[in-house]
């Protein structure tokens, strides 16, 4: 019967803490707003994200052109007074800071068309470093807000780029 009594409360905890299962129709629309299609080559939308991504204060862990994968990492340190207050009303020593990680992933259709899929997680991450509580984000308008500032700086670098391509043409002849 003890036993009972300690599971519970355990049990109780981990589905509470479990991220929501997402219904099929959520599933989509999450992977629809992870997913874009750009009329650009693969080479520029690439370096695009990777522009992107430094913009916005990420580090680049990871950036593989043939693998056609960028992986980043962000983290955001609590001021001392949300650490103070947190601690103070939540009676625990409280989370240092928010951690995101975001990756990328590339699908070059053809020599003008690229397909980009992103995957967004969130952690927190303790006094001690230890990244806690990390949960896969699903919030179809985070990933809109996302991949809208990435078509901006994409279609950015493509007009750079084909504004540079027609002035050394009209150089050369």
């Amino acid at each position: 019967m003890r036993r009972t009594l300690l599971i519970t409360p355990a049990l109780l905890f981990l589905v509470a803490c479990a991220p929501p299962e997402l219904t099929p129709d959520q599933q989509m629309a999450l992977r629809q707003a992870q997913t874009r299609s750009f009329e650009v080559p693969y080479g520029t939308v690439f370096a695009s994200t990777m522009t992107y991504l430094q913009d916005n204060a990420y580090q680049i862990r990871q950036a593989a052109k043939d693998a056609g994968l960028i992986s980043a990492h962000k983290a955001k340190d609590l001021s001392g007074a949300e650490k103070f207050w947190g601690a103070f009303f939540a009676g625990y020593q409280a989370k240092k800071g928010d951690s995101y990680e975001v990756s990328f992933t590339f699908d070059p259709i053809d020599d003008a068309n690229t397909k980009v899929r992103v995957n967004i997680t969130h952690g927190t991450f303790n006094m001690a470093g230890a990244n806690t509580d990390v949960q896969a984000v699903t919030d179809p308008a985070l990933y809109k807000s996302v991949m809208d500032a990435l078509a901006l700086e994409v279609q950015r670098k493509h007009l750079t780029t084909q504004m540079r391509q027609e002035k050394g043409v009209a150089t050369t002849r």
